[in-house]
């Protein structure tokens, strides 16, 4: 038997331990599935790197959901929407890319697509009337709750609105004064709704990001010896000058006597969201979701093709079309002052 010799080693050819081969058909069979998990892993992170992490896969239902239209710097025009599957999943991070804007059937070539605003703009209007005053401190303490929640470049104003309206604290991100305002109120008789969430509105008009009212009240606008309306301002104008504006009302019925059709018709038309809570322990959660809801969005901006100023209504549609699904929604805006 030859032997090789090198060094302190000796090599025997004859008696070295025979290497592990597989089979041609299983070593095929390793190599397709070490190929397939190589390519899923590839497909996961460049999904992941395209449309976030919040949600790894969607179902192909797409859901285009336009919260409100605001032409009040028209020819700009800024619509706030959101994009969901049928589970109510949020899609995040589309670029301008997967957004088709479309004004009475002319394309829009150039539109610009900003996602979760920096800023939020929020009014909170309480109803500080007498028929409130029996939930007073579990309203305050939940409001306080909500108010924490709010990001540090946020900027909050309260109003307390009763037989009259008061402003309790003007915009700002100061987390102490905002709950010094809150605390420092009292319940009293008369309800100006309306006129508050129209003061309201017009505090918002020209503040840049995001703009939402969140009112919480039992939905009635009476006078103290029981008059209604006591407003100046009507439930229709009110909506019409948010709208126009582009700011959500959302709001929270609390208590068991809640009028709840002004309520639903403010948030529904405004593309706000209504939740109604019988009792202040379910306000909290409430307010969580509203908190959730006017954080998550998509604003797209554009420049009108036709910058004339008209009394006619502008059909706008939007489209979104990703490789999961595409959907699309119509709104309308008027360019009269």
């Amino acid at each position: 038997m030859l032997k090789l010799i090198t060094g302190n080693k000796i090599n025997n050819r004859s008696e070295r331990a025979p290497k592990f081969r597989p089979a041609g058909a299983a070593r095929a069979l390793f190599t397709a599935a070490a190929v397939i998990g190589i390519l899923t892993l590839m497909s996961y992170c460049a999904y992941a790197f395209e449309y976030g992490s919040s949600k790894p896969f969607y179902n192909e239902n797409l859901s285009m959901n336009i919260k409100s239209i605001d032409s009040s710097s028209f020819p700009v025009i800024s619509i706030y929407a959101y994009v969901t599957d049928e589970d109510g999943a949020i899609y995040r991070n589309l670029n301008k890319n997967y957004f088709k804007v479309s004004e009475n059937c002319i394309k829009i070539d150039h539109i610009k697509v900003e996602t979760d605003p920096k800023v939020v703009n929020l009014v909170l209007a309480l109803d500080i009337s007498g028929s409130m005053k029996r939930m007073m401190r579990e309203l305050k303490q939940d409001a306080f709750a909500f108010l924490s929640m709010l990001d540090k470049n946020d900027k909050c104003a309260i109003l307390g609105f009763r037989q009259s309206i008061k402003l309790l604290q003007d915009f700002t991100g100061d987390q102490f004064k905002l709950n010094k305002a809150l605390f420092s109120t009292n319940a009293d008789c008369g309800t100006y709704l309306y006129d508050s969430l129209y003061k309201g509105i017009d505090m918002l008009h020209y503040r840049d990001g995001g703009k939402a009212i969140l009112v919480i009240s039992d939905g009635s606008d009476e006078s103290p010896s029981g008059k209604k309306p006591y407003s100046k301002h009507t439930l229709d104008e009110v909506i019409d000058y948010a709208r126009k504006c582009g700011v959500q009302i959302y709001t929270i019925g609390l208590g068991y006597e809640v009028l709840e059709e002004p309520l639903r018709e403010l948030a529904n038309k405004t593309g706000g969201v209504a939740q109604f809570s019988p009792n202040p322990y379910e306000l909290k959660f409430n307010l969580k979701k509203v908190l959730q809801s006017f954080k998550t969005f998509y604003k797209i901006m554009y420049m009108s093709y036709n910058p004339e100023l008209s009394q006619n209504q502008r059909a706008v549609e939007v489209e979104v079309k990703t490789p999961h699904g595409s959907a699309a929604s119509t709104t309308s805006y008027s360019t009269m002052r």
